[in-house]
């Protein structure tokens, strides 16, 4: 009978443990598990070898089996150890890895490996006066492991019984009793007290210790909610029913065909019916399964829900969308139909309209330093949050935060069915938290984003409008000024060429014989009359440039008799100056259409600037050049040349490079302003470069075949 019972609850152990670890991705559940497997290996074993070794099975003992079971139980006994300190280290509260527990466990494998060794487990003898059994040399380990997991396991349990929260400190208490109780029995039947009355035939008794513990463990799954209850009850239900309808239709039906079959000399036929029916209900059992499981959960566990399908719709949830209302509402609903509570809200700081109605409760969740918080388990210390709790209905207040601060919290009403959220439950609701915080974190910011857009667009839209409006009315003075310089200069062009034709004829002498000192101060005033009518002319085509007045005359051009013209005409300034003008004339060249006023002007500025920055002792070279595809005019000079800084200016209206200032302070920035104009307007382009210090380039290039007149 003592056997039976010893059987009975380890069987019940391993029962309860297969159920109780169906979830496996719970630590503790696998734990748990592996724990009930190897305590009932041990059972059995020690069962078996007391069984072998009792008086009344002496004569028929066969030594070999016996010693192999005893080397064996050593062995699921250290075994057992093993896993009960790493049951002990997940259960109530999970630790962290350390390397003093990293030791005990390498060390209890490596025990658990040689215990079966003779050496370690001893050796059965058959005597004079029976079966007698003879410790091993260094049996005394195991003892020593075992008093080493036991301090190392209330040690972890003294850990865990300084959490915050209520119901660990419960269970933590619970199975410090029960592993203290435990330890004291079982050293005391099995070790002490049989070389004490020299007798040992109640060491049996101390198999039944491990059960004390395994009891309390019970205990805290049904009473202190250390696992689902609900979830144990639904599933064993539902394997009970199966296999007890299962096996009913079984038995009857086999009976039936036994009764049918017994008159016949053959029995193949039962053979075969036998086999049908097996694979028949193998192949239904999974219905009745589905079928039973959904009945005991209607009745015994409706919160029922599979937690990797609603991590799986949150994360589909926080992948597609970015928008923070939307987030909101459909993780609470997420979160309402798996969990069922009566109430799910997330508040984010971030957002006034979430917190306007939880702000003092928000503010006193927010001076608790837990990441999820669970009305029923608040002391009485905490009255004024309860009540905060209560006005709200929240039963579950969980954190949401990133590395920086608390972004928000989720809360939660009680259940509907008004059961209590379980120890997986609220662990579910930890990894949704994170998800979520991360998720939030990111719509936030992309919210901050299109926030900022939307002002930054504003305010482009508004500076916008401002410099279109000062655009327009820039564009308004600047056609005033346009329209002020071409009348001004029509009044003044007048006058300029009266007082230049006048002194014209004081100098050749019509009104009487000039001195020669007067004559030289006639000449100056001739020639700033003259410069000012270049400069009037200027004027008056840049306003009838912008005014789309400018009229482009093309007409056959000897451009080369031109040129030679133009630089014999400058060579007596180029020897006063000191400057080497030189000027190859082509062989041939091709009559151009081109303006010839306007373009003589732009040649004579760009000769007239080479030879002015050009120092004495420098040089000047003027070039025609007509190939097949094009033909080019071009002056170049070794004087002071261009800063590189300022060369994309150049060709801007009334710009002047420093150096040139300087050199010339009465030069207006408008010719070579002029001459681009000209030069684009007939389809030619500018050439120009210049290293400043070493001189410079300036001239044009007009495709051949648009321009050439043929004879």
């Amino acid at each position: 009978m003592i056997y039976i019972t010893l059987m009975f609850l380890a069987s019940l152990q391993v029962l309860l443990g297969v159920i109780l670890g169906y979830k496996k991705q719970a630590r503790v559940s696998k734990q748990f598990i592996y724990f009930s497997i190897v305590l009932f290996a041990w059972t059995l074993l020690n069962t078996g070898l007391s069984y072998l070794t009792s008086g009344s099975n002496t004569a028929t003992s066969n030594l070999g089996l016996i010693n192999l079971i005893n080397s064996l139980g050593f062995l699921a006994g250290t075994t057992t150890l093993v896993y009960l300190y790493q049951l002990v280290r997940v259960f109530p509260v999970e630790h962290k890895k350390t390397k003093a527990s990293g030791a005990i466990i390498s060390a209890g494998i490596v025990l658990a490996v040689i215990s079966a060794l003779p050496f370690i487990a001893g050796k059965y003898e058959l005597g004079q006066q029976g079966i007698t059994y003879n410790y091993g040399a260094l049996t005394p380990l195991i003892f020593a492991y075992y008093l080493l997991v036991v301090l190392a396991s209330i040690r972890t349990v003294l850990a865990s019984h300084k959490s915050l929260d209520e119901r660990v400190k419960l269970q933590a208490t619970t199975i410090l009793i029960s592993l203290l109780v435990t330890s004291v029995l079982a050293i005391t039947i099995i070790i002490i007290l049989p070389p004490l009355l020299n007798n040992d035939s109640f060491i049996f008794l101390g198999y039944f210790t491990p059960y004390i513990f395994t009891g309390t463990l019970f205990y805290s799954i049904f009473k202190q909610r250390f696992l689902n209850f609900q979830a144990l009850v639904a599933r064993s239900a539902a394997y009970f029913l199966a296999i007890s309808l299962i096996l009913t239709i079984y038995i009857g039906l086999v009976v039936l065909i036994t009764d049918s079959l017994t008159s016949q000399p053959i029995h193949v036929g039962i053979t075969i019916a036998f086999a049908a029916l097996g694979i028949l209900f193998a192949l239904i059992f999974p219905g009745f399964i589905r079928l039973f499981n959904r009945l005991t959960n209607k009745i015994f566990y409706r919160d029922y829900y599979n937690p990797q399908i609603v991590l799986d719709n949150l994360s589909e949830l926080l992948a597609r969308s970015v928008d923070v209302d939307e987030i909101e509402s459909r993780a609470a609903s997420i979160i309402k139909h798996s969990l069922k509570p009566t109430s799910a809200r997330l508040v984010l700081k971030a957002r006034p309209q979430d917190v306007e109605d939880y702000k003092e409760l928000i503010n006193s969740l927010s001076l608790i330093h837990k990441e999820i918080l669970v009305r029923d388990q608040l002391s009485g210390k905490h009255q004024e949050l309860i009540s905060k709790l209560d006005e709200k209905d929240v039963s579950v207040s969980i954190r949401l935060h990133n590395k920086k601060a608390i972004m928000g919290f989720l809360l939660l009403g009680g259940k509907e069915s008004g059961n209590p959220y379980s120890l997986e439950d609220l662990s579910i609701l930890g990894i949704i938290s994170d998800e979520l915080a991360v998720g939030l974190q990111n719509a936030l910011h992309f919210e901050e984003i299109s926030r900022f857009n939307l002002t930054l667009q504003e305010k482009v839209d508004e500076a916008t409008k401002k410099l279109r409006h000062a655009n327009t009315k820039l564009k308004e003075m600047d056609a005033t000024k346009d329209e002020f310089i071409s009348m001004a200069s029509h009044q003044l062009r007048t006058p300029l060429t009266t007082i230049k034709g006048y002194l014209s004829m004081i100098l050749e002498g019509d009104v009487g014989k000039v001195k020669a000192e007067e004559k030289e101060m006639i000449q100056q005033a001739f020639d700033s009359a003259e410069n000012m009518v270049d400069l009037i002319a200027d004027l008056l085509n840049i306003s009838r440039m912008q005014s789309g007045k400018f009229v482009i005359e093309n007409k056959p051009t000897q451009l080369v008799d031109m040129v030679t013209a133009e630089v014999h005409r400058m060579s007596e300034t180029a020897s006063n100056k000191k400057i080497t003008l030189s000027f190859e004339k082509p062989a041939s060249f091709p009559i151009l259409l081109l303006e010839e006023n306007n373009m003589r002007q732009v040649r004579m500025n760009f000769l007239d600037n080479a030879l002015y920055y050009t120092p004495a002792g420098g040089s000047v070279s003027v070039t025609l050049a007509a190939g097949s595809d094009s033909v080019s005019y071009t002056v170049t000079d070794n004087g002071m040349g261009v800063p590189k800084a300022v060369q994309h200016h150049l060709f801007s209206k009334f710009y002047r490079a420093d150096n040139a200032r300087k050199m010339r302070p009465d030069g207006t920035g408008l010719g070579l302003f002029m001459a681009k104009k000209v030069i684009v307007a007939q389809g030619g382009a500018i050439i120009f470069k210049s290293v400043e210090g070493k001189g410079s380039t300036f001239g044009f290039s007009f495709p051949r075949a648009k321009l050439e007149v043929k004879k």
